[in-house]
């Protein structure tokens, strides 16, 4: 089959589903192919945080091949508030000629140009939507947006999509609640992990009560991410007497990195701090695997699946994808932005680690069993059987 998934933005060394998904399914020995702008995504901060990382944010009209991907990168005329107009992108798919077409987003004027491209009858679409209700923006702007949205919009899409995926539960809600789409059209197709490369083996001894507990954040370290909430809480259990050392791997906000650093040092615990510059995503494995906590207090983060496929414990604040993926056995969750149940999540953590003898970490099953991307590169074809 002959795929071609449309991404506005594609960054392959990120580890993201835009690229997974096409990577396992040519793996599975289709041919694929993303459609792609010639920029990364304008995240805040680019200049602070991804730049170092990826490199200017424009690199320009090319084509590479990448784990048997061929990934095409289309001039962009212009962005609004990161959706892309990209060029010439009717007249790629005709000469493609494809048997599907994978469109990542429901929100973009991609998605909607994708939709009403006539030309385009005879290949399948699939549509998906990442989207949570915890970051819907608000005020006069976004309330006309969604009206278009959900009155105009998603009624083109869902004339030409066979269906339309959320990846998580609550996503998927979003999608009929606030987009308008219909209910029988919507199904969950979660977010993954490429166990092949994030998996337990070589993991580290667990620790033993003479030893610190190494607790690690990554990505992006900015106030939505709220990495001053788990310096906060590593920073009193220190005070209390617990081994910790705590490790940020990632970049953001410079000013709450280092009004983190101050508190360390004023409290004489900066020999437990380290902060670590953004690595390739091919390093990510080792990291995870070094340490025996993996935080993330705030937000829903794929990186949390990474960690526990490594064997890492994983704390993951309350929002609903992160409950799902709790009840499923990867991770615990914490009240959000409670200093005191991190704190008292975390202590909890530390005993089971130190409990050697009863230590028994069964996340990286559950993640090679629910969310390989092998797996879920296999249930996107089968979307019919799943109503």
């Amino acid at each position: 089959m002959r795929i071609v998934h449309v991404v506005d933005y594609s960054m392959p060394q990120m580890g993201y589903q835009e690229f997974l998904l096409p990577k396992y399914n040519a793996a599975a020995g289709h041919e694929v192919i993303i459609l792609t702008s010639d920029r990364y995504f304008p995240v805040p901060n680019y200049e602070d945080t991804w730049k170092e990382f990826l490199g200017p944010r424009i690199i320009g009209c090319k084509s590479e091949i990448i784990h048997g991907v061929q990934i095409e990168r289309l001039k962009t005329t212009f962005e609004i508030k990161g959706r892309p107009w990209i060029k010439s992108l009717k007249n790629r798919l005709k000469r493609i000629n494809p048997d599907l077409i994978y469109v990542h987003g429901t929100g973009s004027i991609t998605a909607y140009r994708i939709a009403l491209m006539s030309s385009l009858n005879n290949c399948k679409f699939i549509y998906d939507n990442h989207m949570i209700f915890d970051i819907m923006q608000k005020g006069t702007a976004q309330k006309i947006y969604y009206f278009f949205q959900r009155n105009i919009f998603s009624k083109i899409i869902e004339k030409r999509a066979a269906v339309i995926f959320g990846v998580t539960e609550e996503t998927c809600d979003y999608l009929v609640k606030i987009e308008g789409f219909n209910k029988k059209n919507v199904q969950h197709l979660p977010l993954g992990v490429d166990d092949n490369h994030f998996n337990n083996t070589d993991r580290k001894k667990i620790p033993s009560l003479n030893q610190y507990v190494e607790i690690l954040q990554t990505g992006k370290l900015n106030n939505d991410k709220k990495p001053q909430w788990l310096a906060k809480a590593c920073l009193d259990l220190l005070i209390e007497g617990y081994k910790i050392k705590l490790k940020f791997l990632g970049a953001g906000d410079k000013l709450i990195v280092e009004q983190i650093r101050q508190s360390f040092n004023k409290a004489n615990f900066e020999s437990c701090l380290e902060f670590s510059k953004l690595t390739n995503y091919k390093y990510l494995p080792q990291e995870f695997k070094k340490s025996d906590i993996a935080i993330y207090p705030d937000g829903t983060s794929l990186s949390a699946l990474e960690a526990a496929s490594c064997g890492c414990e994983v704390i993951m604040a309350d929002l609903p994808a992160s409950l799902s993926r709790e009840k499923k056995g990867v991770g615990i969750t914490y009240k959000r932005g409670d200093i005191t149940d991190l704190k008292e999540k975390i202590k909890f953590l530390i005993g089971k680690l130190n409990d050697s003898t009863n230590y028994v970490n069964n996340a990286p099953n559950v993640i090679s069993s629910e969310y390989s991307y092998k797996k879920i590169s296999e249930d996107m074809f089968f979307e019919k059987d799943k109503k």
